[in-house]
């Protein structure tokens, strides 16, 4: 069986390596999830909890950009996992405000 190119540079197992594509879509979706939250609570007139969720989503994103760094210093292809729109009215957050 011939191997790839990728497979003889990284020393991470193949589901090691799925495992961590995984997690960087699922943080993906929690920064994209917390972004919208912001927006919500930015038109709400809510700026103190729109700029918590802002910052919450950047730091979704840095965990993600954190795992793609540890991937490729490891020599194996990080998958960029697909962003979603996240549909938002006013009921999604309407509970905060309970």
């Amino acid at each position: 069986m011939k191997s790839s190119l990728i497979r003889q540079r990284t020393s991470l197992l193949d589901s090691i390596l799925e495992e961590l594509n995984k997690q960087m879509a699922i943080e993906a979706h929690s920064y994209a999830a917390y972004l919208s939250m912001s927006a919500w609570f930015d038109i709400q007139g809510l700026v103190g909890c729109a700029h918590y969720f802002k910052k919450q989503s950047g730091e979704e994103r840095e965990h993600q950009l954190r795992i793609f760094d540890y991937v490729t210093n490891m020599g194996a292809l990080a998958v960029s996992p697909k962003y979603v729109a996240l549909k938002q009215t006013s009921k999604d957050f309407a509970t905060f405000l309970n």
